[in-house]
């Protein structure tokens, strides 16, 4: 009964894990990374949503230590926008700013919290309210003030 339940014969692979992964963080709910994807209007082409055949064939398999990867973290999951990367070319392609899909402020923003930082006194300028207030973590406003993140503006 097994052998007809299989069509490829790949699911153990890296190449169809990447399949299954891009297909959870754009339609998955539940999934940790969903508003990053599918929250935010990502989607999977028809042709590779309904088929991991049709994906294998537009995408080959991955090589070793690759991620799938589409051009500048922007756009849909397709052939022509999606390849095989691995961590430091995805890396080092991360977008800055708002055009980073995990940046949960404005560039704007972070303008104001750097002024706000040269013009108080450090008695009363307070990370842990300021995050509250911006619906952030404490450690990202202090990563911004100490220049270790948004360091492009």
């Amino acid at each position: 009964m097994a052998r007809f339940n299989k069509k490829h014969g790949m699911s153990n692979t890296q190449t169809y894990k990447a399949w299954m992964d891009m297909k959870t963080r754009c339609y998955s709910k539940n999934a940790a990374n969903y508003k990053y994807y599918g929250g935010r209007g990502v989607k999977v082409c028809s042709e590779w949503l309904e088929s991991f055949e049709n994906f294998y064939k537009d995408m080959g398999e991955a090589p070793e230590g690759a991620s799938l990867s589409r051009e500048g973290d922007v756009g849909d999951y397709e052939p022509k926008n999606c390849s095989w990367k691995s961590r430091s070319e995805s890396s080092s392609e991360v977008l800055r700013g708002e055009r980073n899909a995990k940046a949960k402020l404005t560039e704007e923003q972070v303008h104001c919290l750097r002024s706000l930082q040269k013009g108080s006194n450090p008695k009363y300028f307070r990370a842990p309210l300021l995050a509250q207030e911006l619906k952030t973590s404490r450690q990202s406003i202090n990563n911004i003030l100490q220049r270790r993140t948004w360091t492009h503006i």
